[in-house]
């Protein structure tokens, strides 16, 4: 069972300049949702004092066609884009808005010193499960993947993506913060 994710996190975290984005959006998708204790684990972890990252937003939600088209547009057309939408329409999900933790736990503007996004996605792994699996196993895909198109987890690749995806979950709750010097 996962009680922390001091178990599941890399031994080397990327350090970036202090002002790099200290957020990130991230998805616990309908396949592991459906597995309640595993969703509720990674959410008690993420809760943990020993958490690289907090929650700002939370959401536990179904996803209707329109909106899992939105969120899946830059995919619109790929050959897997009908398998991702009808996947995260499959159930509820859960969604989140993730902020970087100092290593001192003390959030103090300007003193973030991880990303957020290249800590939960150093958190989930690689997408492609067995890539998870066998390169990374202590990944939380690595752990909870069943296949590529239900991987368990989605993380944005960058601040442009964590703003729009948030915006579809949250809106509004990002339109202040403040972004990174680079990407």
């Amino acid at each position: 069972m996962l009680t922390s994710l001091a178990q599941v996190i890399p031994a080397v975290v990327p350090r970036v300049a202090p002002n790099y984005f200290a957020h990130t959006f991230g998805l616990l998708k309908p396949d592991l949702v459906a597995a309640t204790p595993r969703a509720a684990a990674v959410v008690r972890a993420l809760a943990a004092p020993d958490s690289p990252l907090r929650i700002v937003a939370l959401s536990h939600r179904e996803v209707d066609p329109q909106l899992a088209d939105a969120f899946y547009a830059d995919h619109a057309g790929k050959f897997f884009a009908p398998r991702l939408t009808a996947s995260i329409c499959s159930g509820p999900l859960v969604a989140m808005v993730l902020e970087s933790v100092p290593a001192s736990g003390e959030h103090a503007a300007g003193s973030i010193d991880v990303s957020a996004i290249e800590a939960w996605r150093s958190l989930i792994g690689p997408t492609k499960v067995n890539s998870a699996r066998c390169a990374l196993p202590g990944t939380l895909r690595g752990l909870y993947s069943t296949s590529d198109t239900r991987n368990a987890f989605h993380g944005a690749d960058a601040h442009a993506a964590v703003l729009a995806e948030a915006e579809l979950f949250f809106p509004g709750l990002l339109a202040a913060a403040p972004r990174p010097a680079r990407e």
